[in-house]
């Protein structure tokens, strides 16, 4: 990805019914244009004004980047910020028809997108990641009693099945089978603890901004802004590993002084919102980070955040 200038000033968010986009709108707005697309424009936070709201096809239309290709003519987009798993890839493919995407480099969000493959990855590189298997492949004595079925490809924590034993484990695998979906699987051993998500973002060096997770159903819901020195050091191994790579998220469990990787996601979170509103600007040279935090805790339910 090209570095980005401090000329920037027209973006496009995609996902626009996204939860936090309302921090990010009453963040941004003073200093670009900033816009948001969707499918379904009534998802978008009525505080957003409607001149920035804009329409797209679904993501799997074979119109989709041309539709976006269009709304970055028309309003002159300097920057593309994707927030869809399933647009990652298309973005990449067809980068040259943007200005600039906010992305990592399509290695990373290929052997990010299929678990398998990431987690292989992770124990060639020792980072610690939990006992993964395919489910067509699972052996009991590898795993712990309590472990996860998730799909091999898919976003967040659709498809997740959560088994307290291996006797239920081996139900949904039996299900899982009869429904020809075994071979999509992975199964992964259960691990507890404190989780945190940590946005990653690379301007000549490493900047990791810590959440420590409070509810989560699927997105965080409520977390709060930590700086766990294991979190940090295990979350820097990882940065070096996947050197000058842009931006992405880290979801991680501590146990104690261990930590343990879930998943990466290559593109910014729903967090991100949370990195904006505490002085992060990835969108100029330079970073600035408030040393006191405006936004110490995140709550999901952010009408009244921001006066």
């Amino acid at each position: 990805m090209k570095r980005l200038k401090s000329y920037i000033k027209n973006i496009l968010f995609t996902g626009g019914g996204g939860i936090g986009n309302e921090l990010i709108w009453k963040t941004l707005k003073k200093k670009y244009n900033v816009y948001f697309c969707d499918m379904n424009i009534d998802n978008v936070n009525i505080k957003i004004p409607k001149k920035n709201i804009l329409k797209v096809p679904a993501v799997k239309n074979k119109k989709y980047i041309k539709s976006i290709k269009k709304i970055c003519d028309k309003y002159n987009i300097d920057i593309i910020v994707p927030g869809i798993d399933e647009e990652l890839k298309k973005f990449k493919k067809n980068e040259n028809l943007f200005k600039r995407v906010f992305l990592p480099s399509i290695d990373l969000i290929k052997k990010c997108n299929d678990k398998w493959l990431f987690y292989q990855e992770c124990k060639k590189n020792k980072i610690n990641v939990p006992t993964t298997s395919l489910a067509k492949k699972f052996q009991i004595q590898k795993h712990k009693n309590s472990v996860i079925l998730k799909p091999r490809f898919g976003r967040g924590s659709q498809g997740i099945i959560y088994c307290k034993n291996q006797k239920i484990a081996k139900a949904h695998l039996k299900i899982l089978n009869m429904e020809n979906k075994l071979n999509n699987y992975i199964i992964q051993d259960y691990v507890k603890g404190n989780e945190f998500t940590v946005t990653q973002y690379f301007d000549k060096k490493s900047y990791l901004y810590q959440l420590l997770v409070h509810v989560k159903k699927g997105v965080t819901i409520r977390a709060s802004a930590t700086n766990d020195i294991n979190v940090n050091h295990f979350c820097k191994k990882i940065s070096e590993v996947y050197e000058h790579e842009k931006i992405y998220n880290i979801q991680l469990i501590k146990t104690k002084k261990k930590c343990t990787l879930i998943e990466i996601n290559p593109r910014i979170s729903t967090t991100f919102c949370f990195f904006l509103a505490n002085g992060f600007d990835p969108f100029q040279n330079r970073l600035i980070l408030r040393r006191k935090l405006k936004f110490n805790f995140l709550n999901r339910q952010m009408s009244n955040i921001l006066k």
